[in-house]
């Protein structure tokens, strides 16, 4: 394993990020200047907010806070380089869960989707956005029908959010239609999207960076893990760094799995959990090496995934359009160079433990490795790599003798950090006992949809604690929101608030 040990035990501290990662494509082929960004040479003595972590909920929540106010100096620190964690590691989906969520959420998850969409498109930033349907497959029967069930009951509740959204697929001609191998039933939703959630960060990090920084307002300093985070009773904090300390009285957290690490009293509330992705080169006899799939997928209930268990697929943009372009077979550089990657995730029921518990992202597990290569066992990419013969071109392939004949070629494998919230739901707020304090963590793995407008939520809430700030940022929490046939009328969802009560029930 790598240097943050072995895993950690249920309900104990998370360990600092690696020093030693494993390589995350998102990362490796997006080389930019944000990455080891300092703004200054050395850490100030003071700042008017820490923020610490670089991902997608702590840009979004700078942006909110340098938006709404003046006079403050934001100082935004990570252990390693920026969006190196959770945000620069996951699979690019941007999908909200309508069939399997109460009103509340269905109508966050939904605003978040069309906040990124629409800053994306409104700004042109290049990131790979792509809207697009998605597919949720399922191999377990029992997993299906608690699904439709779900979506029954979503729909019942929530009918101008839901309708028209998502379909129930069940013919087999049609589960074929969806590329599904063996696959007992399907979800079809037609709000998603994929995207480079790392190339849509950087971005957004250069952007506040030219706006804010020869002011003074924004000092991003990467590679400065935070040690320790220290109170005394004047109300003020201090965050030591091996680089030097710094004071303040203001924090946000968007620090993930890592969370427990700098604030113990999570170490039950949000647990670390290791997550694995690959990008997959597709066959050169499969139509999906020279254009893309459709709809980004999800996988349920295959052999060995209890309920909370999934795997997802997105596809990387293909670079050169000419559908003439067929490089040599031997030349796998020029093959990847090309594009059309399938980014597949997930397979934790092979990894050991599960993957809980487990905040070292240095290594990959070579048992899952092997299983995400094996992708083709459940969806057919056109040329004959599943368990029937097809015809491609005139040819008739035979079908695969063993399982080495479903193994992808692969570019890329890499791990993550997800952190894993008791009760399922994010954290977002200021914690209780903790004066100053504010978090947004704990995604579960589903953090594209909610971690934007959390951060913007919880920027909010920090700049409201600043007496000597004149801001207009009122907030309107879930049960005081009027019904509304838009959902971007949809607040925080209730379920996500940091209170005493909701700690306690897993504290005790």
């Amino acid at each position: 394993m790598g240097d943050a040990g072995v895993p950690i035990g249920p309900n104990e501290t998370a360990t600092l990020p690696s020093s030693h990662p494993t390589k995350s494509f998102w990362q490796t082929s997006h080389p930019n200047p944000v990455s080891h960004h300092r703004s200054t040479p050395s850490l100030p003595s003071k700042a008017s907010i820490v923020v610490i972590g670089t991902g997608i909920t702590s840009v979004f929540a700078v942006d909110e806070l340098l938006a709404r106010s003046q006079g403050l100096d934001v100082l935004v620190l990570d252990a390693r380089t920026t969006c190196s964690a959770a945000t620069g590691r996951n699979g690019g989906h941007l999908v909200p869960l309508v069939h399997e969520q109460r009103p509340g959420i269905i109508a966050w998850e939904l605003r978040n989707y069309h906040h990124v969409a629409n800053l994306i498109e409104s700004r042109k930033i290049p990131c790979d956005f792509r809207r697009l349907q998605s597919c949720i497959g399922f191999w377990n029967q029992t997993y299906f029908e608690e699904a439709k069930e779900a979506l029954k009951q979503a729909t019942e509740l929530a009918p101008q959010q839901t309708n028209g959204q998502v379909r129930v697929v069940e013919d087999p001609d049609e589960l074929t239609r969806l590329n599904l191998v063996h696959a007992v039933g399907a979800l079809v939703q037609t709000t998603a999207a994929s995207l480079s959630p790392y190339k849509l960060v950087i971005w957004l990090w250069q952007d506040l960076l030219d706006r804010y920084q020869a002011s003074g307002q924004l000092n991003l300093q990467t590679e400065t893990p935070v040690n320790e985070i220290q109170s005394s009773s004047s109300g003020d904090y201090t965050i030591v760094t091996h680089r030097g300390t710094v004071q303040t009285r203001h924090i946000l957290l968007a620090t993930n799995g890592y969370t427990s690490h700098l604030l113990p009293c999570f170490s039950k509330l949000i647990s670390p959990r290791q997550a694995q992705m690959t990008a997959l080169i597709p066959p050169q006899a499969s139509p999906f090496s020279r254009m893309l799939i459709p709809q980004s997928y999800g996988f349920s209930g295959v052999a060995g995934m209890d309920r909370e268990m999934s795997d997802y697929l997105v596809q990387a943009p293909i670079s050169d359009s000419d559908s003439n372009f067929h490089p040599d077979p031997l030349d796998r550089h020029a093959i990847a160079s090309q594009g059309g990657q399938l980014m597949y995730g997930g397979g934790r029921q092979h990894a050991s433990g599960n993957g809980n518990y487990n905040s070292d992202d240095s290594y990959v597990d070579p048992e899952v490795e092997k299983y995400l290569r094996t992708l083709p066992a459940r969806l057919d990419l056109g040329n004959s790599s599943n368990t029937t013969s097809r015809s491609h071109q005139g040819q008739t392939l035979s079908p695969p003798k063993d399982d080495s004949d479903l193994q992808l070629e692969l570019q890329a494998s890499w791990t993550g950090i997800i952190g894993s919230s008791a009760d399922g739901h994010p954290w977002v707020g200021a914690v209780p006992d903790h004066p100053g304090l504010f978090i947004a963590a704990g995604y579960s793995g589903h953090g594209m949809p909610n971690a934007p407008l959390s951060g913007r939520h919880v920027a909010r809430l920090l700049l409201q604690s600043l007496k000597t700030v004149d801001v207009d940022c009122t907030l309107l929490q879930e049960h005081e929101v009027q019904p509304s046939n838009s959902s971007a009328d949809a607040a925080l969802p209730i379920e996500y608030l940091v209170t005493k009560e909701r700690m306690q029930k897993f504290n005790l």
